[in-house]
Parts: C-alpha cells; structure tokens; sequence
C-alpha cells in the first residue's frame, strides 16, 4: 500500500553461538533471495545421533518504524524466563 514496514528479528540468547551472524544472498535480477541464521558461520558444531538443537527467533513485521524503546521491550518480553 505505498506505507512504511519494517521486519525485527529477534535471537533468543540461548541459541547456538548467539547473536548468530546471518547469511544473506542477492544476486539481482535473477530474483535469488534467502536469509537465514548462520549458526555454524564461526566453527563447526557436531550434533552426537539422536541429540537435538533448539532454536528460537521471533519475528515481528511492523507498521512504520519501530523505536529503540519498543525494540528493548520486545527483547525484554521475547527472552524473559
């Protein structure tokens, strides 16, 4: 509709090595675009057979521009126990 957005990730604290870097591909006018967290990006990470990772982010799409403020009490919320 012509009107500002904004997308905040959130990465929970207990996640592989958070903050996790991410990876992010755009290659133009082919239209190839993915992102996603790059939890192994600094070291290898091996998972022992049937053992489990867990990981949490949280997504808010967003009217506008969301503060500083606003931001921090997401993150607040998102990572309380």
């Amino acid at each position: 509709g012509g009107k500002a957005a904004g997308v905040a990730i959130l990465d929970h604290p207990e996640n592989l090595n958070a903050p996790t870097p991410w990876y992010i591909i755009n290659t133009g006018n082919d239209g190839m675009r993915f992102f996603s967290p790059a939890v192994i990006h600094n070291a290898p990470h091996l998972l022992e057979a049937g053992e489990t990772m867990i990981l949490r982010y949280r997504v808010i799409v967003h009217p506008g521009q969301l503060g500083k403020e606003a931001l921090q009490r997401a993150v607040a919320v998102y990572t309380a126990p």
